[in-house]
């Protein structure tokens, strides 16, 4: 028969069974983190796809999914380094080994560097405004023209940035200042946002635009009367800066996809056409009617840009396609030349999710200059 072990003493022999206890309990903590990783992410997409905003590839799905297990393991792992090693230097009977000492301070630091890295993205990034200048040739200009755009301020007590766009813009000194929808994070932040409109001065024209929260939560507040800036909903009209003539055109936030009714051919002129919409589901479209110049924001530049690999996700029919920045469209068959696309990054984020992380505030300046000129 064989001889019966003898039960471990509480307090002396202990550790001969926590270890596996402690391993299954870490095991279930990081399953725990990998499956409430999974369900954000695909509450995140489905909602997205309900509401025809999202453009996902399988590829893309996958990195995205990918990095969330990634951020939550290593937070987990990083939470059990320091576990270890506390308990290790509290009770110096249960340190580990100097190999899982090594180990273990890895996972800490990669943990650390992670916290580090929220705080920034929080803290530090989405007050970094950068103002970003590019120069364009369009068709029709005859003397040179300064263009302001900026868009999806999302004014938001957490920042606070209102008035300091103002006076940013301001210095710019430009003709025609174009907002491209996403006012607010809040409805009591009307007042700071109407605010820091009526402080931005143009030489020639305000223009705005309503975007997708502007429609969905905000359609009922008046946010441009009285701050100089022109609300477009649907139409085209002109604005003559010196010896240009701009042709610009703009339809407020539409949910259900429709190019036909969004994006109609300019009217006849000299000037370039140049289009405002809050989001990049059109550019194609609007590079087939005619456009010169599409101005859009929505998809925040992504909002969080992976070192090493870029951005992972961004909101619109068209996607990472065009995320952010100076795009080249073609024309489309028989049409000869291509259209210019703008997609700026935005100024503000999405309520429930604050930070920016690789990706700047921006306003953007757009010096539109004669073809062949500078």
């Amino acid at each position: 028969m064989p001889r019966c072990q003898p039960r471990p003493v509480r307090g002396t022999t202990d550790r001969m069974v926590s270890p596996d206890y402690k391993a299954a309990a870490r095991r279930a903590a990081l399953v725990i983190f990998g499956l409430i990783a999974l369900a954000v992410g695909l509450g995140w997409a489905s909602h997205g796809a309900h509401s025809g905003r999202i453009s996902i590839s399988g590829r893309e799905a996958t990195v995205l999914f990918a990095t969330l297990f990634l951020l939550t393991g290593l937070a987990g792992a990083g939470a059990i380094a320091a576990e270890r090693l506390l308990f290790g230097w509290l009770r110096p009977s249960a340190a580990l080994s100097p190999a899982r000492t090594r180990v273990a301070w890895i996972y800490l630091c990669l943990g650390l560097l992670e916290l580090a890295s929220c705080l920034w993205a929080r803290y530090v990034e989405p007050f970094r405004i950068i103002k970003r200048q590019t120069t364009l040739a369009l068709p029709g200009v005859r003397s040179r023209v300064r263009l302001v755009a900026f868009s999806d301020m999302h004014s938001d007590p957490r920042f606070d940035l209102d008035l300091r766009v103002a006076r940013e813009v301001n210095e710019l000194h430009p003709d025609v200042i174009v907002f491209l929808g996403d006012s607010l994070n809040l409805a009591g932040r009307a007042p700071a946002f109407r605010q820091a409109l009526t402080a931005m001065s143009a030489r020639v024209a305000k223009l705005a635009i309503r975007g997708n929260w502007d429609i969905w939560y905000w359609d009922d507040i008046d946010l441009f009367s009285g701050t100089g800036f022109t609300e477009i909903l649907s139409d085209w009209q002109t604005v003559a800066v010196d010896a240009t003539v701009l042709r610009v055109g703009g339809h407020e936030w539409r949910d259900d996809f429709a190019p036909r009714s969004i994006v109609t051919a300019p009217p006849t002129g000299d000037g370039p056409a140049i289009f405002l919409y809050h989001a990049n589901d059109y550019i194609p479209a609007a590079a087939a009617s005619g456009v010169d110049l599409y101005l859009c924001g929505d998809t925040h530049g992504g909002q969080v840009e992976i070192p090493g690999w870029g951005t992972i996700f961004a909101v619109g029919r068209q996607g990472l396609r065009f995320a952010r920045g100076l795009y080249q469209v073609a024309r489309g068959r028989g049409q000869p030349g291509t259209m210019k696309a703008y997609v700026t990054p935005g100024l503000g984020v999405e309520g429930k999710v604050p930070f920016r992380f690789g990706v700047r505030p921006e306003i953007t300046v757009l010096d539109l200059v004669p073809m062949g000129g500078s």
